[in-house]
């Protein structure tokens, strides 16, 4: 009796322990530094450049010296207040640690003021909070954060604070495994980082991105691994990068020979036990539904295990990458990936089918096999089962995920790690199957005289496009469904409802997803705020979503959603035949294909576009082709169809009633111009003969001035300057931003072309009234009209997109009034005849100043 009560005292011991420990570390302890540390110097009279200083402080000292053998990482930081600023982003100081294996010691927090240092360890109590950052991701780390936040803090303060950090994992192979990241976004005045490793180990480094190899040292009885020195980056947006690429200057000194070692580790922490009876129970249940037939029993294992398994991680201490057992995951009916991939691998061996777990990455993808070999190099696990000859690669995480084995896509992971006995290497994972998206959108216009078109949207998701349909569509109630993806168009095309609500039609046995969608579009012809037309512009969203947009001088890799099959097709139905003159277009990369196929019937336009990407990034190099690339094709995105009669509402061939407006009060002013103009007469020197009457070569100018105001007249009619469409779209043909500035020189130019003709009219009645002021007018008109045609010319060529060549011999050329004036002001000058002819002063005998 004595023996039972002492083994059920042991088992009680051995239960409590555990968490008596872990509430023991569930604090935050004080004392001295450890004596292991590596001395090192320091200048504390170095500053950063103050151009580099943000949030108002800097670091003087970062020191990080870890002791692999004694698992133990010390951390000293020296921080400059420099502003006020810094008092507020730099007062407090923050520690992560994990209570379940870890200890934190502070060594001592010194506030330095003027000389004097002021002791806050002891004045200020820290803060244990948990913070649970991944609880949004349904993973549950134990991780807590020990907050100091310090008193009277003061501009010019320096804060100094040591702490250790006890313990290690006890889940991973006591082996050294570290990546040393060597970079930083803030200046760091003294940089030390040391690891102090025992020489007897076997240590591989292997340096990234030009990152420096430490140097080494004997220090004690260990071999220490020192940086001196830290190089600052310059903070940097980088938008659509591969999760793969890293910029990050880094160095890995690990022990692992290969990555057999890491499968052998995995298999001694992932061993699928023998089943228990929740287990055992299943099993039966499975093999009863699936009556012989594996590839049955494998799809009804998985589907349990995706559907009927929710994701939740407890990763309490070593259960960080130790999977619990399946009969605990059976009965508490959640996990996390590798949680469900061993009850996957449990239910599946139990019936004879091969199935391993199997680690991926799914940030770093094909790029593990530059790392050593690591556990650290992995963040996920699949079950990797094989079945009539054929491995398959399966997500236990996925949910909702249909279809046959022969139609399962291969996650873009690229390389996985099986955790088997075998294991010696990396295996790839060869995508096979990937999925399809095929969208088509079917408008249709009504006449100009009508306001509401309609839209209909059909959409076809294969595979595992259909996959991630189903899900998001699951936790959506219809009416959420209905708004959201009303709401999508109406984004687009503006205001506008449902017809019928949207339909899903769900085929699970092939894997595809039909959706069907039915809009009354209201005000479909939209007015262009430009050009004042009426419009309709369809818009394929799907295509400019897929292609971001980057600029020239990019230098890193393009992101591109992979794999990515789109077939898109916009059909409009016209109220009647419509036409279309664009050129189909069909691009082929390494990394992309884009196609567009323009097609047109007597009422219907067919848009047809098609876009694949073939792997899951664009090189530096191809980054310039992709940016014509992609222009190219996104400019066929949204299409203008122009109304091809609106005669009534449309405003574009309409008069400009502010013109004529304009045009009637420069002709007056001009009229008033030309009055005063008539009535000034040359000075009188002596009496003039009575005038001869208008003959000779006269006569032939006579002809060219009656002729001159009606040319002018019908110029000025035809230029469509009174047409309110010219002056909307002359602003757009131009290389000048402002279009109030291009609108004001249409009307100086308005008023000179008034000029001119109101200058035509007058030079004509001088001429047939014979007064002595014709020839020097005529002589002016014509110096006047050379200088305008001139800088007419010249100001059209700087501002015009589409230069125009010099026409040497049209009727604007600069050319024709020079001539005229080398011929007639000579003949004026010359012949008798007309100086005997304009002579006739103002009849008020008014002469000129």
């Amino acid at each position: 009796m004595r023996s039972y009560q002492q083994l059920a005292v042991i088992c009680l011991l051995m239960f409590i322990t555990p968490f008596a420990l872990l509430a023991q570390n569930k604090k935050v302890f004080t004392g001295p530094a450890p004596d292991w540390l590596v001395p090192h110097s320091i200048d504390s009279t170095r500053k950063p450049d103050a151009k580099n200083i943000s949030d108002g402080a800097y670091i003087l000292l970062q020191e990080d010296q870890k002791n692999v053998e004694k698992h133990i990482v010390y951390e000293h930081i020296i921080r400059q207040i420099v502003s006020e600023t810094g008092i507020q982003n730099g007062s407090e100081i923050s520690v992560d640690f994990d209570p379940a294996y870890e200890k934190l010691v502070f060594h001592h927090i010194i506030v330095r003021r003027d000389g004097k240092s002021i002791n806050q360890l002891q004045s200020t109590a820290p803060k244990l909070l948990q913070q649970e950052q991944e609880l949004s991701r349904f993973i549950y780390s134990g991780t807590y954060t020990a907050y100091y936040i310090l008193e009277d803090i003061r501009k010019g303060d320096q804060i100094d604070y040591a702490y250790s950090i006890e313990g290690r994992n006890p889940v991973f192979p006591d082996k050294i495994d570290q990546t040393t990241y060597l970079l930083t976004f803030e200046p760091i005045v003294n940089y030390y980082r040391c690891l102090l490793i025992h020489p007897a180990r076997h240590i591989q480094m292997k340096s990234f991105y030009q990152a420096a190899l430490p140097k080494t040292k004997a220090w004690k009885e260990y071999t220490c691994y020192e940086w001196t020195s830290v190089p600052q980056m310059q903070s940097e947006t980088r938008d659509f990068v591969p999760s793969w690429y890293t910029w990050y200057p880094k160095v890995q000194l690990n022990e692992y020979g290969n990555w057999r070692e890491i499968a052998q580790w995995g298999l001694q922490i992932s061993t699928v036990p023998a089943p228990g009876p929740g287990i055992s129970r299943k099993i039966e249940q499975l093999k009863q539904l699936a009556k012989g037939d594996k590839e049955k029993y494998l799809l009804q294992a998985l589907r349990f295990v995706q559907d009927d398994i929710r994701y939740m991680g407890i990763e309490l201490g070593e259960n960080s990458h130790k999977p619990n057992s399946p009969e605990k995951v059976l009965q508490q009916r959640f996990g996390d990936c590798k949680d469900k991939s061993l009850l996957l691998c449990s239910l599946l061996q139990a019936a004879g089918i091969s199935a391993s777990m199997a680690y991926v990455s799914t940030d770093m993808k094909g790029k593990v096999a530059d790392l050593l070999p690591t556990p650290f190099a992995f963040n996920h696990v699949i079950t990797a089962v094989s079945l009539n000859h054929k491995t398959y690669w399966l997500d236990a995480t996925a949910t909702m995920q249909r279809g046959t084995l022969e139609t399962f896509c291969e996650p873009d992971y690229q390389l996985a790690l099986i955790i088997h006995d075998s294991t010696t290497q990396l295996t790839p994972i060869i995508q096979r199957t990937h999925g399809k998206l095929v969208v088509k959108e079917i408008f249709t216009l009504p006449d100009l005289s009508q306001h509401t078109g309609e839209l209909k949207v059909e959409t076809a998701c294969y595979r595992e496009e259909a996959d991630d349909l189903r899900n998001n569509l699951a936790a959506e109630s219809q009416q959420d469904k209905d708004k959201t993806y009303l709401d999508y168009y109406r984004g687009l095309y503006g205001s506008m409802r449902i017809k019928d609500s949207m339909r899903v039609a769900d085929n699970p046995d092939s894997n595809i997803m039909r959706v069907y969608e039915h809009y009354e579009i209201e005000n479909i012809w939209k007015r262009d705020t430009i050009t004042g037309k009426l419009q309709f512009t369809s818009m394929a969203q799907f295509i400019t979503d897929a292609l971001p947009e980057v600029k020239e001088d990019r230098h890193v890799p393009l992101r591109l959603r992979y794999p990515y099959d789109l077939d898109y097709t916009i059909v409009i139905r016209t109220p009647g035949e419509w036409p279309l003159n664009l050129e189909p277009l069909d691009i082929v990369t390494n990394s992309y294909r884009m196609q567009f196929i323009p097609e047109k019937t007597d009422n219907e336009i067919r848009l047809h576009y098609i876009l694949q990407t073939l792997k899951d990034h664009v090189p530096v190099n191809e980054i310039p082709q992709y940016i014509k690339d992609s222009r190219k094709f996104t400019d066929y995105a949204n299409m203008n169809l122009k109304a091809r009669s609106d005669s009534q509402k449309d405003p574009g061939k309409q008069p400009n009633w502010l013109t004529i407006f304009l045009a009637f009060v420069f002709a007056g002013l001009i009229a008033f111009l030309a009055i005063a103009a008539y009535k000034r007469s040359l000075p009188t020197v002596e009496t003039q003969e009575p005038p001869i009457a208008i003959g000779g070569g006269l006569a032939i100018l006579a002809i060219a001035l009656v002729c001159s105001p009606i040319t002018d007249l019908t110029m000025i009619i035809r230029s469509g300057i009174f047409r309110y469409d010219i002056w909307v779209e002359t602003p757009l043909k131009t290389t000048v931003n402002n279009v109030s500035s291009i609108q004001l020189m249409l009307v100086v130019e308005l008023f000179l072309n008034i000029l001119f003709l109101g200058y035509s009219v007058l030079l004509a009645v001088l001429f047939f009234h014979r007064r002595d002021t014709f020839p020097l007018a005529l002589a002016t008109y014509y110096v006047l009209l050379a200088i305008y045609l001139y800088a007419d010319r010249h100001l059209a060529n700087m501002l015009f997109k589409e230069k125009a060549l010099p026409d040497m011999f049209g009727t604007d050329s600069v050319l024709w009034p020079l001539v005229k004036m080398a011929i007639w002001i000579p003949y004026l000058k010359i012949s008798g005849r007309a100086r005997a002819t304009f002579v006739i002063p103002y009849p008020t005998g008014r002469v000129s100043d």
